[in-house]
């Protein structure tokens, strides 16, 4: 995945904004350490599955998932997809094997 950074500073543990960019077929996780973690989708579309979930759901533009502490949030993207996330705590989207 791609990341741009949009406001705040990361490295200081203090809100901040990015977009984060799957390309299509892309299969991973993100985890997220932060207290608050928001993502939007902004293009495209995410099959999103929630921690201890056992069925995904299908996020389109405009839907939105979030949590508190620290998460692993499971998800694929069947087409090139763009997130929009605010935390304040560090993340990162791997993809699995």
């Amino acid at each position: 995945p791609q990341i741009a950074y949009l406001w705040g500073e990361p490295e200081m543990d203090a809100s901040y904004g990015t977009l984060l960019k799957f390309p299509a077929g892309f299969k991973g996780v993100i985890k997220s350490e932060g207290a608050i973690f928001r993502a939007v989708v902004t293009e495209g579309k995410l099959n999103y599955q929630m921690p201890n979930a056992t069925e995904s759901q299908t996020l389109e533009v405009g839907s939105y998932f979030s949590s508190e502490g620290q998460s692993i949030h499971q998800l694929a993207a069947s087409e090139e997809t763009i997130l929009y996330i605010r935390t304040n705590g560090k993340y990162a989207a791997t993809p699995t094997k």
